[in-house]
């Protein structure tokens, strides 16, 4: 069935004329539905292995993937849910052999194609065209060769504040990239690995604005390891208002998220470490609490904390201790990203109604 889905179906290599073209693609839209149920309407949970490994290639699909990427894209999307169908893709080549196409053409998603080179990206524009007919006024297929300093101006622009998936395979600075993006928070994140690392190494190369992949000099030499990759997935980037405030729609980043022990804390684990990096001031003029005691622990820049009795300069080395109905605030100093140890506490010692930002010292009003 994969053969038949990849020679004959997906590839033209059997010429058609345009009307059995399209004849024949509602054909293969029935087919790849009945043929792969497990895995479009997949209803069963992720199953382990007895080495208690993900065995989650055997849903691998091959259709406009470099390898079996649309298959096991699939299967996530079935179990994690999906919102808004839209995806930005960095590095399709010619666009025929990539993790969003496949979404495009038979599960209507719409979303931006980037593609650094200049001859790569002309050849998408044909391939395409081609492959997605009618479909191609859902995407955006564009020509710019993505640094970190320019990811978030492209996917503010191109994206919008939520995407279902992001791919990144630009066989270079994938870590770099990955890790500059603080605009967007993608429900999958698809990103290559270089197997030349290992999977125990935790390592990338160094940032290079300018770094293309030489494949004959330098074969192994690009992109970042497996165990890299899986620490910086464990940072969060918290905005400084969640989906249910009012003005969600001007959100913006406030902290990167670091957990070293639990992602998400067992309530009745009594603590939990945590990195943050500040990246802007407490949302509006107000103060807020928390939901466990804490101890914060600063470690560089430093920031101004505002309680009920004054505001304090909080410089490096600075250790504060806080029950959870402690109302505060937090404001930085211009161009620092101050960087702090948080160690929450038990939960359930929070006596008072939790504040977030609208309330004041003064009139005690929410």
């Amino acid at each position: 069935m994969k053969f038949f889905l990849k020679n004959i179906v997906f590839n033209k290599h059997i010429k058609y004329k345009k009307y059995n073209i399209k004849f024949l693609n509602s054909i293969v839209n029935f087919v790849l539905q009945k043929s792969f149920l497990e895995v479009l309407n997949a209803t069963k949970p992720i199953l382990l292995d007895n080495k208690n490994n993900f065995n989650i290639n055997k849903f691998g699909i091959k259709i406009y993937s470099q390898n079996d990427e649309d298959g096991i894209i699939l299967y996530i999307l079935k179990h994690i849910g999906v919102k808004t169908k839209k995806f930005v893709e960095v590095g399709v080549e010619n666009g025929i052999e990539c993790n969003t196409t496949n979404l495009l053409k038979n599960f209507d998603w719409s979303g931006a194609q980037i593609e650094g080179n200049k001859k790569l990206y002309n050849d998408a524009k044909i391939q395409l065209k081609k492959v997605l007919e009618k479909k191609i006024k859902n995407l955006k297929l564009l020509n710019i060769f993505v640094t970190k300093k320019n990811i978030n101006q492209i996917l503010k622009k191109y994206s919008g504040k939520e995407i279902d998936l992001l791919s990144i395979d630009i066989d270079g600075n994938d870590f770099w990239i990955w890790k500059a993006i603080n605009c967007v928070k993608p429900r999958l994140v698809v990103i290559e690995y270089n197997s030349f690392f290992g999977s125990t190494l935790s390592c990338t190369i160094p940032y290079n604005h300018k770094f293309i992949w030489n494949y004959e000099k330098k074969r192994s030499y690009y992109g970042a390891s497996l165990k890299a990759l899986e620490k910086l997935g464990r940072k969060k980037i918290v905005l400084d208002r969640g989906p249910s405030h009012l003005e969600y729609h001007n959100a913006k980043p406030w902290m990167e998220r670091y957990y070293l022990l639990f992602r998400k804390r067992p309530k009745w684990f009594p603590f939990n470490i945590i990195i943050h990096e500040m990246l802007d001031n407490d949302h509006g003029d107000g103060v807020h609490n928390h939901r466990c005691p804490y101890v914060t622990i600063v470690l560089r820049d430093g920031y101004w904390e505002t309680l009920s009795d004054g505001r304090y300069w909080r410089p490096p080395g600075y250790i504060g201790f806080r029950s959870a109905d402690n109302l505060h605030r937090v404001d930085l100093k211009t161009r620092t990203k101050p960087l702090t140890i948080f160690i929450p506490g038990p939960f359930g010692l929070r006596k008072k109604p939790r504040a977030i930002y609208n309330q004041d010292f003064k009139s005690k009003k929410n």
